[in-house]
């Protein structure tokens, strides 16, 4: 990849604002007094603009993948959009997104040459958490600590800042305030350390393809080289069977909130 992940970011858009995916977002209206904007498309446009504005000219890596955040993170509203009572609403947009996230890399050339298998799961993490504002302190804690790893947690307030920013709603004033009380939360909260009287679960959970088998066999490695006793964990069974293992290792398709809830 050229050295200008700016430009090159921005010439992947120009490409992909042709492509089918793009259109579809174009054709889905989501006017409510969250969006007036005139679809998704529309929204999705002014996130990335606000990104790449507020955004330093000499991108780093994360800069590139705060950038993809932006342009995949509502895609799969149109197909979760369903009218329950009258209203329309997008439920699992967020899973949505990350699943055609995976399907546009897997046919994109530029971003199959480009993307690791850790880029991609980073990717679809930060579009399955790009509503966080319910979430609890530990959940909180468990994003942020994944995030840091890999030098995102800052990237991913801005890009949460460019969908607040990016948009046109009833209560923007309101939102926007309510939005910097919540980026304060995000840059106080610490890090969870590893306690080894207390095993630590790390949960993959992101659609096949997402790259969890990758990040979960470099977890087991670095566990090992920290000479923490880890394991890796494919089914409930072998969680169960797993007890005495300092850190579990959860490697599992997109795990429902119940199912997180049972392992964490």
């Amino acid at each position: 990849m050229s050295t200008d992940l700016r430009a090159q970011f921005l010439a992947f858009y120009r490409d992909f604002k042709s492509q089918r995916l793009y259109q579809q977002m174009l054709a889905c209206t989501a006017v409510s007094a969250w969006h007036r904007e005139p679809n998704v498309g529309c929204h999705t446009d002014m996130v990335v603009q606000h990104y790449v504005d507020n955004s330093p000219q000499d991108w780093q890596r994360s800069d590139f993948i705060a950038a993809l955040w932006c342009c995949f993170h509502d895609c799969g509203k149109p197909r979760a959009q369903k009218v329950v009572e009258n209203n329309t609403v997008f439920t699992g947009h967020d899973c949505q997104s990350a699943r055609l996230f995976i399907n546009t890399v897997y046919s994109d050339p530029f971003l199959f040459k480009h993307l690791s298998d850790t880029d991609i799961y980073n990717v679809c993490v930060g579009i399955q958490s790009h509503q966080p504002y319910k979430w609890s302190l530990r959940e909180l804690q468990q994003l942020k600590t994944h995030l840091q790893i890999f030098d995102l947690d800052i990237v991913f307030a801005d890009f949460l800042q460019a969908d607040i920013w990016g948009r046109i709603c009833d209560t923007e004033q309101q939102r926007r305030e309510d939005f910097l009380q919540f980026k304060t939360q995000w840059h106080n909260i610490k890090p969870l350390q590893l306690n080894r009287n207390n095993p630590d679960v790390i949960l993959m959970s992101a659609p096949t393809g997402a790259g969890k088998s990758t990040a979960a066999h470099s977890c087991l490695l670095r566990s090992q080289d920290l000479n923490y006793d880890a394991v890796i964990c494919r089914s409930e069974d072998e969680y169960q069977q797993a007890q005495g293992a300092e850190i579990r290792i959860v490697d599992c398709n997109n795990l429902t909130p119940e199912d997180r809830r049972r392992y964490l």
